[in-house]
């Protein structure tokens, strides 16, 4: 697989930048995305600092909207940059705190990479997870996730996906509890599915996640829980054969 991708990289530019005031190398590289009926090309911004802060960003190409495009490049940019500063605040009380052995000052790690889930004529899917570790007993991750309707371009929210008046929230509700119970999760905190709740599309079906501690202990990670297209069968607003 990791063949497979390097035949399809190439380096397109290299610059340099600061932010923050530290200095990043940033490589743009063009990915080809091996989906089917790809209707947007996506292309990797590689964000730099050491061995220890390296950060993957998606940058959006050859689309519908040039416009709408380029304000969701500036969207995902901002979520890895965001979360730098953060990181860059929580380290630097870290490095400067006499108390914390110079083990953990050295350790400290900022790592963002993105996944595309879903890439054709009529969405495009992808999340960026950011990890990073300031200190403490163990690092922590967080997952974006983002949904395009094309070719409209429209960014969409978990209701845009269904049909006005349905109770998807119920249904899904449903099925989380269902999934949890079979796969043992110990879902301490959740109390069913909201309007903001995270999602991604795949090519099977909308997939809800939840950050580590949000619904579940942090030995479960980022739970992801696949809720596939036949089983919200009536209630999408979008016509799938899955």
């Amino acid at each position: 697989m990791e063949e497979k991708l390097l035949r399809n990289v190439s380096l397109r530019s290299r610059r340099v930048v600061t932010i923050a005031g530290f200095i990043f190398l940033l490589a743009v590289l063009v990915v080809s995305i091996p989906i089917a009926e790809a209707a947007v090309v996506v292309e990797m911004m590689h964000i730099s600092q050491g061995a220890r802060v390296q950060a993957t960003v998606p940058q959006l190409q050859n689309g519908p909207h040039p416009r709408i495009l380029s304000d969701a490049n500036e969207l995902f940019r901002n979520v890895v940059l965001t979360a730098y500063r953060r990181f860059e605040q929580a380290a630097l009380e870290t490095r400067t705190d006499p108390h914390l052995p110079e083990h953990m000052k050295d350790a400290l790690t900022f790592r963002a990479d993105y996944e595309v889930f879903r890439n054709d004529s009529q969405f495009l899917s992808l999340g960026q997870t950011v990890y990073q570790y300031t200190g403490g007993a163990h690092g922590m991750s967080f997952l974006t996730a983002f949904t395009i309707q094309l070719p409209t371009g429209h960014l969409c929210k978990l209701a845009d996906l269904f049909v006005v008046g349905t109770n998807y929230r119920d249904r899904l509700t449903a099925i989380v509890r269902r999934e949890g119970a079979s796969r043992g999760l110990p879902l301490w905190d959740f109390r069913g599915v909201k309007e903001d709740s995270g999602f991604y599309l795949t090519d099977d079906g909308l997939v809800l996640f939840f950050q580590p501690y949000e619904i579940a202990p942090y030995s479960e990670g980022i739970v992801k829980i696949l809720v596939r297209y036949r089983d919200l069968t009536n209630m999408l607003a979008f016509k799938s054969d899955r």
